[in-house]
């Protein structure tokens, strides 16, 4: 199996999206734990969907040179996801955002 090298460097735009956009996510984390917690298994509406997966695509979009990005996924519009699916979903990219932070200093 090759290793993939991780560039140490990104641009100061990426920054600034991370920066932007990570703080969303941890909130959506958030919300939506809270729904979880009180109807897990209840389908997340269309509109969170889509808000939800806008905020993702920017972030693999910021991690896009990243190995960690081979290992999230956004949620599935076609069959909308349970409120604990999004969860785990958004605990996924959130812990891949620490591991990036981790390897590029910001």
């Amino acid at each position: 199996m090759a290793t993939r090298r991780v560039s140490s460097a990104i641009t100061r735009e990426q920054v600034a999206k991370f920066e932007m956009v990570f703080p969303l996510i941890r909130s959506a984390h958030e919300d939506m734990a809270e729904l979880s917690k009180k109807k897990p298994d209840a389908p997340v509406n269309e509109t969170k969907v889509k808000l939800i997966n806008r905020l993702l695509s920017e972030a693999k979009e910021i991690m896009s040179s990243d190995p960690i990005v081979e290992y999230v996924t956004a949620l599935d519009e076609e069959t909308l996801p349970t409120n604990s699916d999004a969860v785990l979903i958004l605990g996924q990219f959130l812990q891949a955002a620490y591991q990036f932070r981790a390897r590029h200093p910001l």
